[in-house]
């Protein structure tokens, strides 16, 4: 797609850089694999994703991580699709808290349903969405 191969051009200082989407579902930290739409987009704009969740999610499109597990998100950027109420809740969260990346500021905080609705136009992947996803998604991972 056009629109992904512009914006690996337009950053190359994503290139070597891990990165994983997540969600916050039932009290746990839902990390998404690297097939799934979600993945394939942050791959897609150039950064690598974190195959290990893809081996643990066996062959679904998310996992589900034990706190014990949360060191599968210690990436360079995470980008978290969740209303306010769950990203509050990921935000008190110790162990998130004390990822390296979370501490940097490179953490990307996506709302789903609620507007602007960033994180469903990712997650829905359609024709229409895609373009906007994109856009979206290359400006919140770059200001991190």
């Amino acid at each position: 797609m056009a629109q992904l191969d512009a914006a690996r051009a337009a950053h190359p200082e994503f290139a070597g850089q891990t990165a994983v989407v997540v969600s916050w579902y039932k009290n746990a930290v839902a990390p998404f694999t690297t097939t799934d739409v979600r993945g394939r987009l942050v791959t897609g704009i150039g950064l690598k994703g974190q195959p290990e969740i893809d081996k643990i999610a066996g062959g679904s499109f998310y996992t589900v991580l034990s706190p014990e597990r949360i060191d599968l998100i210690d990436v360079d950027r995470i980008s978290v699709i969740a209303d306010r109420a769950d990203q509050s809740a990921l935000k008190n969260v110790e162990l998130f808290a004390n990822l390296p990346a979370v501490k940097n500021g490179k953490v990307s905080y996506l709302l789903d349903s609620e507007g602007p609705a960033i994180g469903a136009a990712i997650s829905q992947g359609t024709l229409l969405s895609l373009p906007y996803a994109i856009d979206e998604l290359v400006k919140s991972v770059g200001q991190g």
